[in-house]
């Protein structure tokens, strides 16, 4: 009895143990069949993954290498030319941030002028020169048919207007640091039809503003050595004249410097 009885309690074992085996195998083959489909769902999110991991590293580079500090590309500025920039700040679009609200565009302009060295400008100037009046002549009929040369007008050039170059050395070109520069020489021309004058002098600028001092040459016309004042002619068309420039004038100008036409603008 004691024999069978262990025999029978071993067969019991096996049965559970069987049992227990059967219930492992199919536990693990489910689960396989889990990691397997789970596997396969990996390999189609691959590329979200890998775009995830891009725009990871691209936040990181961000983060890392922010600064208040952006380099631009060079921008050309001429000796005797400023330029008008625009400046605009973004910003930047990250996939990480990609529905996250961002701020608008800022937008701010600004002049860039040549910094200290020799500059050039140019700009209009207007001019007053208080001995700048010279005669006009003419001719007075006389009762024998014959004419008599005469002083007939005045041709008054004290207010005139030119166009101004001017150039300031770098000891004198104070315009990047305090806005005020000392130009030496300071050439202007009147290019208008009926009087033609050229002066030469120097000017002391503050901004746009400069004020200038020098002589001024002015053409007009002036009598022939054989035609002078009372001389009696046969006929006016014998009167004879010359077109001359100067003698030099004392003139004041106020001229606008950096400023458009005289002025290059770029973006």
């Amino acid at each position: 009895e004691g024999i069978t009885g262990t025999r029978v309690l071993m067969k019991r074992l096996l049965r559970i143990d069987a049992m227990a085996w059967d219930r492992g195998r199919l536990l693990a083959m489910d689960n396989a069949g889990k990691l397997l489909d789970g596997a396969e769902k990996a390999l189609q999110d691959e590329p979200k993954f890998r775009q995830l991991i891009v725009a990871t590293d691209r936040l990181r580079r961000a983060i890392v290498h922010a600064t208040d500090m952006v380099d631009c590309d060079p921008v050309e500025v001429l000796a005797d030319t400023a330029r008008i920039l625009t400046v605009t700040a973004a910003p930047r679009t990250l996939e990480a941030f990609a529905t996250v609200p961002l701020d608008d565009p800022i937008e701010f302009g600004f002049v860039a002028t040549p910094g200290r060295g020799t500059r050039i400008a140019v700009g209009l100037s207007f001019l007053y020169s208080d001995k700048a009046i010279y005669p006009t002549f003419g001719t007075k009929l006389n009762p024998d048919s014959t004419v008599t040369v005469i002083q007939k007008g005045q041709l008054d050039n004290r207010a005139s207007y030119g166009l101004t170059l001017s150039v300031a050395l770098g000891e004198l070109n104070h315009r990047h640091r305090s806005k005020w520069a000392l130009w030496l020489p300071e050439l202007t021309v009147n290019p208008s039809d009926g009087v033609k004058a050229f002066g030469v002098g120097f000017g002391i600028s503050h901004g746009v503003a400069k004020a200038g001092l020098g002589v001024l040459w002015t053409r007009h016309a002036v009598l022939d050595r054989d035609t002078p004042l009372d001389k009696v002619l046969p006929n006016p068309d014998a009167l004879k004249t010359l077109s001359r420039l100067g003698p030099a004038k004392l003139y004041l100008s106020f001229s606008l410097i950096g400023l458009p036409p005289f002025i290059r603008s770029g973006s």
